[in-house]
């Protein structure tokens, strides 16, 4: 059996995923601007006092992200997804170490 090194080296130079994982790495750097700029236009607390917050305010509160940072969000998750379930495939891997080596591959190509 291959070691994790050895997984990574031989999926980080096949060319049949470098564009799923280029694809992962600039939808995550994408996301990660849009929070950014979405913390940065966000007012800062109050400085009156705070009553507590009502079940409707958490419940719509929740869902209420940007209909373009939701759908970078899921596009996201179905290529981490389908990149962990074709590596587990693969090398047989079980879910913890396959999400590790997506993680780990997906951070090699961040370098770049």
């Amino acid at each position: 059996m291959k070691t994790h090194e050895e997984i990574i080296e031989e999926v980080y130079n096949d060319t049949s995923y470098r564009s799923e994982f280029t694809c992962y790495v600039n939808l995550t750097k994408a996301i990660k601007s849009d929070i950014a700029a979405q913390v940065l236009t966000t007012l800062p607390w109050s400085k009156e006092k705070f009553d507590g917050v009502t079940y409707e305010q958490l419940v719509v509160g929740a869902y209420d992200i940007p209909v373009k940072l939701a759908k970078r969000l899921h596009n996201a998750n179905i290529l981490y997804c389908s990149l962990e379930k074709a590596l587990s495939i693969k090398y047989a891997l079980d879910h913890k170490r396959a999400k590790h080596l997506v993680l780990d591959i997906a951070s090699r190509y961040e370098q770049i």
